[in-house]
């Protein structure tokens, strides 16, 4: 307990010896542990700050957690990013190693960007898995040419694409997908950090039928809870973490996490239009300087902050 460990610190530091030898201390199956990070590992492992929009800790066997967090609560800048502690326990290294990969995918967390399914790829290479790995394993397996920023699948487009036409319906749902004619094609312009996508969705009231790129994926919602979605793409029934928070998707898929943002109805920027104040500093950082004030004409390229 609490007490007895104040107890061993205390024996120890008047002198004392510990209640157990080295001896006494037995060996029972394996442990392996990942720490759970508010970081972009595809940008230098750089801390991120962010709200939780969404969190619940893997459960099952063997498996185990420490965190202090709590949906809603904020990864500010003026602490260690790290969010929790995934530990898995098996009767060998292979068996904490299976089921800390399940704990990792089980894992809900959406707002900031997380190291989460970097931690899966490290739990499930050939070289982590053979027990191969040392201190210089990132940059053995993970070369600055491999480690590059997952983007979304055709699958990931559909199913965002799907998400986003259900929800922005303004009719009644029994009355949102009628027609007196053939089903009507709706445009969608989607947006996921840097990449951008056209498609177009046909709604029959069982499904959606989402085009882009010259192919069509089928995607039927099959249920879902607050968080988890359950549902099938071209057939194949899976399940995905996803949440909006006001106009933004944030989706949650194996192998993949990103925030999808309908432009549809957006002016494209033209070429020579100003600035849209978008913060691109790749993490927090302080002010040190202001270099305009208030009602001051600036020059294009001009320093301001």
């Amino acid at each position: 307990t609490g007490q007895d460990l104040v107890a061993w610190q205390l024996t120890v530091a008047a002198g004392g010896k510990l209640p157990l030898t080295q001896e006494q201390v037995k060996l029972n199956g394996h442990a392996i542990e990942v720490r759970l990070y508010a970081e972009d590992a595809y940008g230098g492992f750089l801390p991120q700050t962010g709200t939780v929009k969404a969190w619940q800790p893997p459960h099952g066997q063997g498996v185990r957690v420490d965190h202090g967090i709590v949906a809603g609560q904020s990864i500010s800048s003026f602490y260690d990013p790290m969010i929790a502690k995934l530990i898995a326990w098996g009767a060998d290294r292979e068996e904490a190693r299976r089921r800390l990969v399940n704990a990792v995918e089980d894992c809900v967390i959406l707002g900031p960007t997380t190291n989460k399914h970097f931690l899966a790829r490290v739990l499930e290479h050939d070289l982590f898995s053979s027990g191969g790995a040392t201190t210089a394993f990132i940059g053995q397996a993970f070369p600055d040419k491999a480690l590059h920023r997952p983007r979304p699948s055709p699958q990931a487009w559909a199913l965002a694409a799907a998400l986003i036409y259900e929800r922005n319906g303004k009719v009644p749902r029994t009355l949102r997908d009628f027609r007196n004619s053939n089903a009507g094609t709706n445009p969608l312009r989607l947006v996921c950090g840097e990449a951008k996508q056209l498609l177009s969705v046909t709604a029959d009231g069982r499904g959606f039928d989402v085009a882009l790129d010259g192919a069509t994926h089928r995607v039927v919602v099959l249920g879902h809870d607050d968080v988890v979605l359950r549902y099938s793409i071209d057939g194949v029934q899976q399940s995905a973490n996803r949440l909006f928070d006001g106009e933004l998707l944030h989706l949650d898929l194996p192998g993949f996490a990103g925030v999808f943002e309908d432009q549809t109805l957006t002016a494209s920027a033209k070429a020579a239009a100003a600035g849209d104040g978008r913060l691109l500093a790749p993490m927090d950082g302080r002010i040190v300087a202001v270099k305009a004030t208030a009602g001051a004409r600036v020059d294009k390229g001009q320093t301001l902050v």
